[in-house]
């Protein structure tokens, strides 16, 4: 069996969208960042400004603190970023964070005053709590994604690293449950776009049984128990996968897996039957590509993944016996000769199936008076069958990205935003809004 799959994104390629800094903004594919900005004793600082910058990409975007001196992003896309806080009057501040999907990254900053241009530089990153909302998430980042042992590089595996999760026990159906709900509960989404089989309400899988796409994950956030709003559907695991994108630099990578007889045991049938280690030959393989299109505004990035697999098996089977074989030829040469030939080619493929120079007599195998054979001639033979099941699949994912606009996401900035919109556009015909909004867009950037 073989099976070919092509996705496609367009995560980035969205209209703007206005919202006030004070919102908690986590997705199926974002994350938040917050933070309260503090003076050298302690007290808040109101209007300091804050700058966002993915250091992947180099999208930035700033906002200012709040009269408590809070301050937050939201709806990020995950990565690692690097914040930055300037006030007049005190030293400006970095820290760096990584955004993990799902979770709020708590960055605080305590500036001091300034005595002259000086930055304080902070490298270690800040940890992401889970502060706004009783979900229980589990975060696969990229490194965990690439290194972890995954036999398959099944994505459906990085479930398992979450509290709860064990491997399903309902009939097969699924791979995984979790705190006691069916496999059938669980939810899977690629960049938003949920991604399950709708006949059973599993992962799509494909004719290897596996969710192929390794390769193309950046990360992997496993939801579990009372999670919030933007997830639903279904009561079980939220699984939420989001792949990697192109950056400023050039990037790529090629992996290669291999499995095969040399590296494993015999299994217990076979050595109780004296059969001999059966063959078994696994590839498995990855190359990607990312980078600019336009650098600071497109990127790309492009995986192609297969798999092409040799697996044993190791069934009881059964073939007619020589005595059985020989009195059927006869039979049907005396009744009807003009099919003796195709009887024969039948029997001779079961005498040529791999293992059956092995095969004995199945206890207790006597034909009966139904044929003309003796009592106790055996009718059938029987032998342990390691022919191997070949299965070949392949991935293809291609992902664009673009940043079409950037704006400050100071609530003070935002709310100026709206008013100057609602201005230009009032009194209008609703019919005449495309055009309008994008007037008013020029329009905006013009002032």
């Amino acid at each position: 069996m073989h099976r070919n799959t092509m996705r496609i994104f367009l995560p980035a390629l969205a209209l703007l969208a206005l919202a006030a800094g004070t919102v908690a903004g986590q997705t199926l594919t974002t994350g938040d960042v917050t933070g309260t900005v503090l003076d050298q004793t302690g007290g808040t600082l109101a209007n300091a400004t804050i700058g966002l910058k993915n250091n992947a990409t180099g999208a930035s975007q700033t906002t200012r603190t709040l009269s408590d001196g809070t301050y937050r992003f939201s709806f990020v896309a995950p990565g690692m970023y690097t914040l930055s806080v300037s006030h007049d009057g005190f030293q400006t501040a970095e820290k760096t964070t990584r955004i993990q999907v799902g979770l709020t990254a708590v960055v605080p900053f305590q500036l001091a005053l300034a005595t002259s241009t000086t930055t304080v530089q902070v490298t270690e990153a800040a940890v992401a709590v889970q502060s706004d909302n009783a979900n229980i998430t589990t975060n696969v980042n990229l490194d965990q994604v690439q290194n972890l042992p995954n036999s398959g590089n099944d994505l459906t595996f990085y479930a398992l690293t979450a509290p709860g999760v064990q491997m399903s026990t309902n009939g097969g159906y699924g791979n995984f449950e979790a705190f006691g709900l069916p496999a059938t509960s669980n939810v899977f989404t690629i960049n938003g776009q949920v991604n399950n089989d709708t006949f059973l309400n599993l992962n799509n899988s494909g004719a290897s049984n596996l969710t192929l796409g390794y390769n193309e994950i950046q990360e992997a956030a496993v939801v579990n128990n009372g999670y919030s709003g933007q997830y639903g559907g279904l009561a079980g695991t939220q699984m939420n996968l989001v792949s990697k994108s192109g950056t400023n630099q050039f990037h790529g990578n090629a992996v290669y897996f291999w499995n095969g007889r040399a590296l494993n045991a015999n299994n217990f049938f076979n050595n109780a039957t004296d059969t001999a280690k059966p063959f078994s030959n696994v590839n498995m393989w990855a190359a990607s590509t990312g980078g600019p299109i336009w650098k600071n505004h497109t990127f790309f990035f492009v995986d192609y993944e297969g798999l092409r697999i040799v697996l044993p098996t190791n069934t009881l089977t059964r073939i007619p016996s020589p005595q059985f074989s020989s009195a059927t030829l006869a039979n049907i040469a005396a009744v009807n000769p003009s099919e003796t030939a195709f009887y024969q080619n039948i029997f001779k493929l079961y005498a040529a199936a791999p293992g059956a120079g092995n095969a004995t007599p199945v206890p207790g195998g006597g034909c009966g008076s139904f044929t003309t054979l003796g009592a106790g001639v055996p009718c059938a033979d029987q032998f342990r069958s390691t022919a191997g099941n070949r299965t070949k699949e392949y991935l293809w994912t291609a992902r664009v990205d673009h940043i079409i606009a950037r704006i400050d996401e100071s609530p003070h900035e935002v709310a100026q935003i709206r008013s100057d919109l609602k201005e230009i556009l009032d009194d209008k015909p609703t019919g005449q809004f495309a055009s309008l909004l994008d007037s008013a867009w020029q329009e905006l950037n013009s002032r």
